[in-house]
């Protein structure tokens, strides 16, 4: 009976840790989503404001176009750390957390 109850016990706790795992994707997923989402909008307001930027107005493009390309490394970061995850999961955790 003792023998039973680890096993189930065991099976909780892999259950967790799978349960974690899926959560942790897809809020990686949603992380994603929302920063491009902010990164589109957040673009497409440069490109209207530096298009009704008044005749005086010094030239931005350049902060404008280095903004952008901070934007996209800031998104790169992210797939970056998604990709470290899945590999932490395939590398250890599946050899070393699962059911036996």
């Amino acid at each position: 009976m003792d023998r039973l109850k680890k096993i189930i016990q065991h099976v909780k706790q892999h259950s967790v840790i799978i349960y974690q795992h899926d959560s942790i994707a897809i809020n990686f997923r949603i992380l994603k989503e929302v920063i491009q989402n902010h990164i589109d909008s957040e673009n497409m307001l440069l490109d209207i404001r530096n298009e009704c930027k008044p005749d005086l107005h010094m030239d931005v493009t350049d902060k404008i176009n280095t903004h952008k390309r901070e934007h996209e490394l800031f998104l790169q970061k992210i797939n970056e750390l998604e990709e470290e995850f899945i590999s932490h999961i395939e590398t250890y955790d599946k050899r070393h957390i699962h059911k036996l």
